[in-house]
């Protein structure tokens, strides 16, 4: 027999093989874990940025400083069968000027840190660091474009119990991810507004190999995440009596993630550690002008789907406009 085909036939069968179930390996679960927890927290930052865009098309596109707290809980399926629960708390801050009528640019950064928790003794922390800028383009017909870059720096921290005594590891990788969302801003009577729009986001976490303290050893590829969506917001602006303005506004859309393979392996086992699959997202908003340059929001998001099931994600924020 071919000694490549061999070999591809023994890789594919231990795939196949770790998905029936995990070796339990204590820091197993926590490698595991650790090695897809990262591309969750880029989104989960992101989704504290996604809000400024429409400040900048709804509210007259000044420019300003702005600040937003996230505030998530996910339950996380891999194909490794490495189940856990991500919490993840963090801010994000960001400034943006004005390029011209139709397009503004901005510069953010902030800090998130991950409770990850699993079955049995394992669990993990992840703290992300990250910077990032974004622009956003809109016509006099609705049309728009919004873009971003981000990059971040990870520590995982891992941690198990075994025979009474504690296990435990630590290892650091970058991240670098894009996001471009397109649409149509169409303004109807009453101050009524419906946005349709697609999004395409792209992430790469870097590979790393490392060891916990028992020996146990544990290798993840690169990995990568490459997430379509498509939805439609509806929303009014509404003027108050004391010559305010209330935002209030409600999102569905439909994701889907297209990569599925991100490998990692654990001492003698390579499991296929993937978040290919579907998930609807349902998502409630209110952004409120308390001031002439004081701005204040808060969103609320739903996520369910193959891989993930997001209970709860709450972000709020302030503005103010130079």
């Amino acid at each position: 027999m071919n000694k490549h085909f061999s070999l591809a036939v023994l890789a594919t069968t231990a795939v196949i093989a770790s998905q029936a179930a995990l070796a339990e390996y204590p820091g197993e679960r926590a490698s595991l874990a650790a090695a897809s927890a990262g591309t969750q927290a880029w989104y989960g930052e992101l989704s504290g940025i996604r809000g400024r865009f429409d400040e900048l098309r709804n509210q007259g596109g000044q420019e300003g400083v702005w600040v937003r707290t996230l505030n998530s809980k996910s339950r996380v399926s891999p194909g490794s069968g490495a189940d856990y629960t991500q919490r993840q708390g963090g801010f994000v801050l960001g400034v943006d000027a004005s390029l011209s009528e139709e397009a503004r640019v901005g510069l953010m950064g902030g800090y998130s840190r991950s409770n990850l928790s699993m079955k049995g003794p394992d669990s993990a922390y992840l703290s992300s660091y990250f910077l990032g800028a974004y622009g956003t383009w809109m016509n006099q017909e609705g049309y728009y474009v919004d873009g971003l870059v981000k990059a971040n720096q990870l520590r995982n921290d891992l941690s198990s119990h075994s025979a009474g005594s504690r296990i435990k590891g630590q290892y650091r990788n970058l991240g670098l991810g894009a996001s471009v969302e397109g649409g149509k801003v169409i303004s109807l009577d009453d101050g009524w507004y419906v946005k349709p729009f697609g999004q395409m986001s792209a992430v790469a976490l870097q590979g790393k190999e490392h060891q916990l303290n028992d020996g146990l050893g544990s290798h993840a590829e690169n990995s990568h995440s490459m997430l379509g969506k498509a939805g439609l917001q509806v929303g009014r602006n509404l003027m108050t009596a004391d010559g305010g303005a209330l935002q209030p506004y409600a999102r569905l859309a439909y994701a889907r993630e297209f990569a599925d393979t991100n490998d990692v392996q654990v001492h003698d086992r390579l499991y296929r550690n993937d978040m290919a699959g579907g998930r609807a997202e349902y998502g409630v908003g209110l952004v409120a002008q308390v001031a002439e340059r004081v701005q204040l929001n808060a969103d609320m998001e739903y996520v369910k789907g193959k891989r993930v099931e997001q209970p709860y994600g709450l972000n709020f924020g302030m503005r103010y406009a130079f």
